[in-house]
């Protein structure tokens, strides 16, 4: 975290080529923790899960959706063929398999549950309030066994809505 400044953003022009330096820093050199990581431009967010030494998956972050993530993984399925909106390193589902904490959900590779421990009362409390804050007629309940990253809603958000979620730990 304390070297985003000084070697990535110095380093690149968009969100995307950030994610790449990330990726390729980590494929190199591996990473001695997870994080999250997030890098946003004039053409949209990127959102990074550094999973576990040398393992990362990348998502471009879709323009209709939203996400509250505290502290804890929650990419779910994504699409590794998709190269123009996912950035993947090669071996993220092997290692998820060698380490026998690979995990299907509705039969597809589910990222968060094969790299996570399982959801912590802390984190899933801020979850669900924040993703019933932004969304008051969500389906999500506070005992689901994990939450989506991605989340949609029809609601228009103001300022103090955003403020009232920076409220809410």
């Amino acid at each position: 975290e304390s070297s985003m400044t000084s070697v990535i953003l110095p380093s690149v022009k968009t969100a995307r080529e950030g994610i790449e330096r990330i990726a390729k820093i980590v494929t190199e050199k591996g990473s001695a923790e997870g994080n999250i990581v997030t890098l946003a431009d004039k053409d949209g967010i990127w959102y990074m899960e550094i999973l576990s030494g040398h393992q990362y998956v990348a998502i471009k972050f879709p323009d209709d959706k939203f996400a509250v993530f505290p502290n804890t993984f929650y990419l779910g399925h994504v699409d590794f063929n998709d190269k123009t909106n996912t950035i993947a390193s090669a071996d993220v589902e092997k290692v998820a398999k060698k380490a026998k904490s690979y995990t299907e959900v509705d039969g597809k590779f589910h990222i968060a549950q094969s790299y996570n421990p399982p959801l912590n009362d802390a984190n899933r409390s801020r979850s669900f309030s924040g993703i019933k804050s932004l969304d008051p007629d969500s389906k999500v309940t506070y005992k689901d066994k994990n939450y989506e990253l991605l989340q949609s809603t029809d609601k228009t958000f103001s300022l103090e809505d955003a403020m009232k979620l920076q409220r809410n730990r």
